[in-house]
């Protein structure tokens, strides 16, 4: 397709494109999966939106605030600046025009957070709809997930299988990395009920132990497919772009390894006599 909407022959086209096309925005993407999906209930999770709406719309008032009082201050700078230049003090026009640039700047700025803030809210919005319209917005027991919010009691509920979640990954994650389960999370699972520190390590070394005999079976597979000298395109495209050293990235990393072991046995093969039928043997019966 046709690029019409920058001229990269142009400075000034390709800095009107970085303005008004890049957007630095949290993508919603990244909100769902990082910011929504650290906290592994959809309790938590629809709680963590919340939050994050309730920020955001802040900073969108706040733009939006510091916005309008740019562009108050812009008119009292050109009403100064338009004076100046009517008694002709040189001085005066000059300082005038350099706090209108600088006014202008922030004004650019404050309108640009004000998008970008507009946009996470609309994003966070979106999420807050599909949780409670998928599966994960219905609680086992039947109750809506929204309905849960000010009813104390089903709060603590979730709130105690949060934390259950929470130290079982933790845990995990350093039994998966060191072998063991790290001082700190010893010491926070030891202040849980009993009955929570058991379901927790539980959890934990269920989650470790999957997980290990799952790598190792990727492991296996991608071993066998660096043998007989198999990669696909994107995956050695995205073995480049992460940085993997040069060489490292290429299909026949064992391939030839293969070939030598091949070679040897071969040749260990045509170093036995083939036996005669003479000596006894047939494939006849």
């Amino acid at each position: 397709m046709k690029r019409t909407d920058i001229d990269l022959t142009n400075d000034t086209s390709i800095i009107e494109f970085a303005n008004d096309k890049v957007s630095y925005h949290q993508p919603k993407f990244k909100t769902e999966h990082f910011v929504g999906g650290s906290q592994m209930t959809p309790f938590k999770k629809m709680q963590q939106y919340f939050i994050e709406l309730r920020v955001k719309q802040d900073a969108f008032l706040q733009c939006e605030f510091e916005g309008a009082k740019k562009e108050l201050e812009v008119e009292i700078e050109e009403e100064k600046l338009k004076r100046a230049e009517e008694k002709g003090d040189k001085l005066e026009v000059a300082y005038q025009k350099l706090d209108l640039l600088q006014i202008r700047k922030d004004l650019k700025k404050f309108q640009d957070n004000q998008r970008q803030a507009l946009r996470e809210k609309d994003h966070l919005l979106q999420l807050v709809r599909e949780l409670d319209a998928s599966p994960l917005g219905v609680l086992p027991d039947g109750t809506k997930l929204l309905d849960v919010f000010g009813d104390e009691e089903k709060e603590e509920q979730l709130e105690k299988e949060y934390w259950t979640m929470r130290l079982a990954k933790q845990a995990s994650t350093e039994m998966l990395a060191y072998g063991k389960v790290g001082t700190g999370n010893i010491d926070a699972i030891a202040m849980l009920p009993r009955e929570m520190q058991e379901e927790t390590l539980e959890l934990a070394t269920q989650y470790s132990t999957r997980f290990a005999i799952g790598m190792n079976k990727i492991q296996d597979k991608v071993v066998n497919d660096l043998r007989i000298g198999y990669q696909d395109d994107k995956t050695k495209q995205r073995l480049m772009d992460i940085g993997i050293s040069t060489g490292l990235e290429k299909e026949d990393l064992l391939k030839n390894e293969v070939e030598e072991n091949n070679s040897v046995i071969n040749n260990k093969y045509k170093e036995i006599e083939t036996p005669s039928q003479e000596d006894g043997w047939s494939l006849k019966e």
